[in-house]
């Protein structure tokens, strides 16, 4: 019985590896399949990867694109900006020669406005010595006009004087 037992026993024993074999294989199977989905998976990722990364590469060309187009507007953009500001200090520069002309001028203006008020004084004054000459040249007409009329008066009386002289001397002389 020995050999029975034995037989028996290496019949379990090959039972049992039988089925850890078929474990083992269903395991293996299960870690196939499990491979084939992942390689699936993979390839599927793989896919979308190299999707993304055409994308990413269509938009680093925008990106690219955009940044030389934006840059292009930028240098334009600070020549015009150079420009204006060459024109700026243009303007500046006039401005303050404007402002040094208008401080020239507004000093001959100042100065113009002293004559204008010594030219006023002076011509009140002037004026004034105008009014007393007229009035001064009009009592002399007035002394003048009385002066004649003495004179005239006194002439009158000289010529009634050398008529009565005469007159006396012609009756002195028929008598």
């Amino acid at each position: 019985m020995n050999n029975v037992e034995q037989i028996e026993n290496t019949i379990k024993e090959t039972e049992t590896y039988t089925d850890e074999l078929e474990d083992q294989l269903c395991d293996y199977e299960d870690v196939i399949a499990e491979r084939d989905n992942l390689k699936s998976e993979i390839t599927k990722g793989q896919t979308k990867l190299d999707s993304i990364k055409i994308e990413k590469s269509n938009v680093l060309s925008e990106l690219i694109y955009e940044t030389k187009e934006l840059s292009c507007k930028y240098n334009i953009q600070e020549a015009i900006l150079i420009g204006l500001q060459d024109e700026n200090n243009c303007l500046q520069f006039e401005n303050e020669q404007i402002l040094n002309k208008l401080e020239k001028l507004q000093i001959k203006i100042n100065n113009l406005d002293n004559i204008n008020s010594t030219l006023l004084e002076n011509k009140i004054i002037l004026e004034r010595q105008l009014s007393e000459a007229i009035e001064v040249t009009n009592k002399l007409k007035d002394k003048k006009q009385l002066a004649q009329t003495k004179l005239q008066d006194t002439e009158q009386d000289i010529i009634c004087t050398q008529k009565a002289v005469a007159e006396k001397i012609t009756q002195i002389t028929e008598r």
